[in-house]
């Protein structure tokens, strides 16, 4: 099912398109879709982040049963998550006028800082551990941010009257 949003998405429509849009990378998202699409994932993701937080409140025998809840639901839940996350995210780079070169560009560069940021954390785990995980939520909400902000084909009418080319832009 390609998914095509124009215009504003509402929020039951734009859960619906991101559960069922999540191998589509051809479609395209709007910015409501995309922000609706999230935050409907960030809200599952907190669930196993609540049973976290109060099995740790105390350090009673029974709170290990919460905790491990929480463990069991973010394990089943994370990998279910990364492919309509992404094809989301990959559907709203093609709605701001990004083609495959630029989707490629902005995943790999994005890629590339991650996985160097977790090999410094790895490398220095004890001194390094909390200012890498910052910079990489500070990295994610800074891509995650700049995609909701953009209006669709900003890239296309940028480089059009620039005249860059079409590299980077998606003409059609």
């Amino acid at each position: 099912m390609r998914i095509e949003e124009i215009g504003y998405t509402p929020f039951w429509l734009a859960i619906r398109d991101f559960w069922l849009g999540f191998v589509d990378f051809k479609g395209r998202s709007t910015r409501s879709g995309y922000v609706w699409g999230l935050l409907g994932s960030w809200f599952l993701m907190s669930i196993p982040l609540i049973f976290f937080y109060f099995g740790h409140l105390s350090s009673k025998q029974s709170n290990i049963l919460l905790v491990s809840i929480g463990l069991l639901l973010a394990l089943i839940m994370a990998p279910v998550l990364i492919l309509p996350t992404l094809a989301i995210t990959i559907r709203r780079m093609r709605d701001t006028g990004l083609a495959k070169m630029g989707i490629f560009m902005v995943l790999g560069f994005y890629l590339i800082v991650y996985l160097g940021l977790v090999w410094m954390g790895s490398e220095y785990q004890t001194k390094a551990a909390g200012w890498v995980t910052s910079i990489e939520w500070l990295l994610s909400l800074t891509v995650m941010g700049l995609l909701a902000l953009l209006p669709s084909c900003v890239f296309s009418r940028f480089s059009q009257a620039v005249g860059v080319g079409h590299l980077f832009h998606n003409v059609s």
